[in-house]
């Protein structure tokens, strides 16, 4: 099973809706919503309150998502939204409410270290869709003795058993110098939690999961228009490391075609760049600069480009694909940074998906898509 960790934007929700959604379970880092600018002079306007935008939210996810539930981390939507009061309800109450109320089920996600008052409020969430909890465990705690009595006491606080419980283990960003701490460490705190389960993992825990981003730099530096750069996908290879060292049936997470890096505030200068998913690595093709003469046009010269390198996928392919390969028909226009991300999304998830359906059982020599012992 794969489980992309998608922070809530537009082009990462709506690459969803075109995806095989049977084989992905996403985990959604739930941003804050910053304030609306006020109306003005020029720009009269009367701007939708806070309820509206949570609920507007909400049936974003909705349109586009029809699997099985979501596994949402509130961690930041929380923080942004801890001082406003819905007449005594909470901002994540109310987007939990709205969510049910669109037929969205929603798995809380939470962690050894979060506060008392975010571990309050996802018992009361997971109360209210009775689909248990999902822990996440970052790096710099998988070396940490203490971490089964931690999880152990966050599945008291919850009470709930292990067969309720998502572990999630998230490596965050991996450089090719940190892959083998990182990968002994991680094998560590698995090992860990199996032992103390008195069994397989796939026999104690809902699903066992190792997250992590390769993409770790923003973008390749020093690169001019048109040049092509080759990106190891180094959390594939993780993961592939850790699969050979413990327990069939563990998931596979990523951050997409993007870093862990939280975004900033929104910038009107974006670059027609692309990155395309391949086998083992990212195709990065450098394009211009949005506020450069030709800027957003030059993205179909970066996707003509791409169809013409050898490493196209196909317009069949995905999606996204079939959007990257029209740039250049007739009448189409350029797009926007949204499409494009869109659009690279779309192929990541495609590619993804096909590898794990094609992976072979850890030692067996047979397709996994019948040796998913964590799934529901």
């Amino acid at each position: 099973m794969y489980m992309p960790v998608l922070k809530s934007k537009p082009a990462e929700i709506k690459a969803l809706e075109s995806t095989d959604q049977a084989a992905m379970s996403p985990l959604i880092d739930l941003l804050g919503l910053p304030p609306k600018a006020p109306s003005t002079a020029k720009n009269p306007r009367t701007p939708p309150t806070l309820r509206q935008r949570i609920s507007s939210q909400v049936d974003e996810l909705a349109k586009v998502w029809h699997g099985g539930p979501l596994r949402i981390d509130f961690a930041d939507f929380v923080q942004v939204h801890q001082a406003d009061d819905f007449a005594g309800e909470t901002a994540a109450s109310v987007f939990g409410d709205d969510a049910q109320g669109r037929s969205l089920e929603i798995i809380p996600v939470t962690g050894i270290e979060r506060s008392a008052g975010y571990q309050v409020m996802v018992r009361e969430l997971q109360r209210q869709f009775n689909r248990g909890i999902a822990i996440r465990i970052p790096a710099a705690q998988f070396s940490q003795s203490d971490l089964v009595r931690e999880v152990t006491g966050v599945m008291t606080l919850q009470d709930l058993r292990r067969p309720d419980v998502d572990l999630i283990f998230d490596a965050g960003g991996v450089s090719t110098a940190d892959l083998s701490d990182v990968q002994q460490r991680v094998v560590w705190a698995i090992k860990q939690l199996e032992e103390s389960a008195a069994g397989r993992l796939g026999a104690a825990w809902r699903s066992v999961t190792l997250a992590s981003a390769g993409w770790v730099l923003q973008n390749p530096q020093n690169t001019v228009p048109g040049q092509e750069v080759q990106v190891p996908r180094k959390d594939w290879h993780l993961f592939l490391n850790v699969r050979g060292e413990v327990a069939d049936g563990l998931w596979y997470g990523d951050y997409g075609i993007e870093s862990t890096k939280p975004p900033g505030p929104k910038s009107l200068n974006y670059f027609s760049n692309l990155r395309y998913t391949l086998a083992d690595t990212w195709l990065f093709i450098r394009g211009k600069s949005n506020q450069e003469e030709g800027g957003v046009a030059y993205f179909k010269e970066v996707c003509a480009q791409l169809v013409s390198s050898g490493n196209f996928a196909g317009s069949t392919f995905s999606e996204g694909d079939a959007y990257l390969d029209s740039r250049n028909m007739p009448g189409e226009s350029s797009g926007g940074a949204v499409q494009w991300r869109e659009a690279m999304f779309s192929h990541h998830f495609a590619v993804v998906i096909e590898q794990l359906r094609t992976l072979p059982g850890r030692g067996s020599g047979q397709d996994s898509s019948d040796d998913d012992e964590w799934s529901f």
